[in-house]
């Protein structure tokens, strides 16, 4: 990972907490699309 969150200077195996997001549509039931947010909200 290139990128830190929040200026987080921890490496990944260092780091106490780790936040991972994915795209999931699973409890949507009507106009899904979530899934498709812009990477930056993740």
């Amino acid at each position: 990972v290139t990128e830190f969150f929040a200026d987080a200077e921890a490496s990944f195996n260092d780091a106490k907490f780790v936040f991972y997001g994915y795209p999931f549509d699973g409890t949507a039931c009507f106009r899904k699309g979530a899934s498709k947010a812009p990477d930056e909200i993740r």
